[in-house]
């Protein structure tokens, strides 16, 4: 007759749902904290009587659904584009 062996059963810790709570906890830590909004240094900058704007040449293309193209607020056909440009 043969002797049965009871199988030995190992003992181990299983992390992962221990994970998933800890990550929850610092979720809803990090959501539920209000952070302090420290009010900016208010500053009175000199004037300049030299100083001068920048001057910008914009281009506006405009190129609806159906194709119509405008450039600058001015109707243009998609030909002459480059011609208007």
């Amino acid at each position: 007759m043969k002797a049965r062996r009871k199988k030995r059963r190992e003992d181990h810790l299983i992390l992962a749902p221990m994970i998933d709570v800890i990550f929850q906890l610092v979720l809803f830590l990090l959501v539920s904290s209000s952070f302090k909004i420290e009010p900016a240094i208010s500053v009175n900058l000199p004037k300049s009587s030299t100083a001068r704007g920048t001057d910008e040449n914009t281009i506006i293309v405009l190129v609806t659904e159906k194709g119509e193209v405008s450039l600058n607020g001015k109707s243009v056909k998609i030909n002459s584009l480059s011609d208007a440009l």
